[in-house]
């Protein structure tokens, strides 16, 4: 739900930013010098949008993957703290019923 509402507002900010340069007159010299560009650099220019994607994509899922590696190791440790004071509880009980006796 909150992927949605900031790609909502992203579109919506970007779309009054483009209303603002044309009001001023700023975009059209800036679409004539896009225009004037070879077709190739277009194809150069979104790999290099497309390679962002990927990576920020993957960095996202390797993150998550780590994420879930530090909760599972955070839970083992926990158990053996756990046992480890169940243990030594026991050696306490253990340990006073012998003196008593």
């Amino acid at each position: 739900m909150m992927k949605k509402t900031k790609r909502a507002i992203a579109i919506i900010c970007t779309i009054i930013f483009l209303y603002i340069l044309q009001q001023w007159g700023i975009l059209m010299p800036i679409v004539d010098r896009i225009e004037a560009f070879p077709w190739w650099v277009y194809l150069v220019f979104a790999g290099i949008l497309f390679s962002g994607f990927q990576f920020v994509i993957s960095y996202m899922k390797e993150k998550e993957e780590d994420m879930k590696w530090i909760e599972e190791q955070g839970q083992v440790f926990i158990n053996r703290m756990n046992e480890e004071r169940e243990r030594r509880n026991e050696n306490k009980k253990t340990g006073l019923s012998k003196k008593s006796v």
